[in-house]
């Protein structure tokens, strides 16, 4: 028996049968005495741990990722913690594992827990079910903010990077310095990364006058697998291949590497390369490559702090808020091609 099982007897709302348990918000006089009447009869009792997650005070938080093992992630929940840690907030993790139908277990299986706020990747920007969890939660004022994803059909707080502009910003310094055909590695366009890194690169391309072709574009899916590997190959076989590869995220950017080196070709000289997202762990075996960078930790750290807040301030009177966090162009050489006339501006 649960607010879920009064809500339906009653017709009306979980946040409503919410408001006339905790007597946290305005309801009809004629709506609060059918709510009562649904409690009565089926001899509903509000569990204690229902009662502190309405009060919010358990300082329990859940964060959950796509990917556990991208070290993107690891550097985001490095910076979340930094926050926990001094206002003492309990956190616990979990691990989508790219897979939607895993990511709606975990959120169904966090409506019973006693939880103050959700820090969320979603898998999908747009899925339906997702939403629908997520409103749930949000009915048993449970905080919710977004990292790097973001949730079509649900208005919620945010923190994002500058996709767009990074990608823009690569593209455009490799037709600056030379290079006219420029291939790219894309993730999922129903994703916010996937979608405004490829719009980045559609509109550096077409600001300086060259056509966009489909046979300069590839595909990822935020996996480590192969994917991009191959059709690195099948890119660079073809009759006019492209001076430089543009790839929009770290795992892409390893694939393709590897591609690259099994072909016997020489980053920064046979071919140029950018990628989104800085790979610390290159700098070890000297293979440092350009990339897009953004300051991850300082992300998770804005997530949390905005979570805070909103479990604070009651999310549902807090404003919503999209932050966007800036990018920056590293460069180290391997956007270069000895193909190409390289000039400096």
């Amino acid at each position: 028996m649960n607010i879920y099982d009064i809500a339906k007897k009653a017709n009306v709302s979980v946040a409503t049968v919410s408001r006339v348990i905790n007597q946290s918000g305005p309801v009809r006089e004629s709506t609060r005495k059918k709510v009562e009447k649904a409690i009565a009869e089926m001899h509903y009792t509000p569990s204690a741990i229902a009662r502190s997650l309405s009060s919010r005070q358990t300082n329990n938080i859940g964060i959950i990722v796509p990917d556990i093992f991208n070290p993107f992630y690891a550097r985001v929940l490095t910076g979340i913690t930094r926050v926990t840690r001094d206002i003492g907030y309990n956190t616990f993790f979990f691990n989508a594992e790219e897979n939607i139908e895993r990511l709606h277990q975990i959120l169904d299986a966090l409506k019973g827990q006693n939880l103050n706020g959700i820090i969320l990747n979603p898998v999908l920007d747009q899925d339906e079910k997702t939403v629908r969890l997520m409103k749930e939660l949000e009915a048993m004022n449970v905080a919710i903010v977004l990292l790097d994803r973001d949730l079509r059909g649900m208005n919620c707080n945010g923190v994002f990077s500058d996709d767009f502009g990074g990608a823009y910003a690569a593209v455009e310094h490799l037709i600056r310095i030379g290079h006219r055909r420029i291939g790219i590695f894309r993730g999922p366009q129903q994703s916010r990364p996937g979608y405004e890194r490829f719009m980045g690169y559609v509109q550096a391309l077409r600001d300086n006058g060259i056509q966009v072709e489909e046979e300069l574009i590839g595909e990822y899916d935020f996996m480590l697998n192969g994917h991009v590997y191959e059709q690195t190959k099948r890119i660079l076989r073809k009759k006019n291949p492209p001076t430089a590869l543009f790839t929009s995220n770290n795992y892409g950017t390893l694939e393709c590497m590897k591609s690259l080196l099994d072909m016997d070709l020489c980053i920064g000289k046979d071919i140029g390369l950018i990628g989104f997202d800085d790979i610390d762990t290159l700098h070890y075996a000297n293979r440092s490559i350009s990339a897009v960078d953004r300051d991850v930790e300082r992300m998770g750290a804005k997530a949390m702090t905005l979570l805070q807040y909103c479990i604070a301030e009651k999310a549902e009177e807090v404003e919503k808020q999209k932050i966007v966090i800036d990018t920056h162009l590293v460069l180290r050489g391997s956007e270069k091609c000895d193909m190409i006339a390289a000039y400096a501006d």
